[in-house]
């Protein structure tokens, strides 16, 4: 499987962090999209600090892949995945709003 990770994106329009992440099947027959996005409180709580190293944000980031990852061919059974974290149901809602914006 190939993965082409793009860079860690801040949001302070939107107060949020957000990466995407395209997985290809080694015969690049198979691709799909993934859309990571958390909002800053989500972070700062994730975190217990109101300014997270970058370093700690990007590893989170990256565990979040490798969980995508592990799924295998299961992946490619959509063109495209949203993961949003935020600590309300309505935070979820804005950045899955938010997600499909930027696809």
């Amino acid at each position: 499987m190939k993965i082409i990770s793009g860079e860690i994106k801040e949001d302070s329009l939107r107060d949020c962090y957000w990466k995407r992440v395209h997985f290809k099947s080694d015969d690049e027959s198979q691709k799909t999209t993934l859309l990571i996005c958390a909002s800053e409180e989500y972070i700062f709580s994730l975190f217990n600090t109101t300014e997270p190293e970058e370093i700690k944000i990007k590893q989170w980031f990256e565990k979040i892949v490798e969980n995508w990852k592990s799924r295998k061919d299961e992946i490619f059974n959509k063109e495209v995945y949203y993961d949003p974290y935020a600590n309300t149901p309505e935070g979820i809602e804005n950045i899955l709003t938010f997600l499909k914006t930027i696809l």
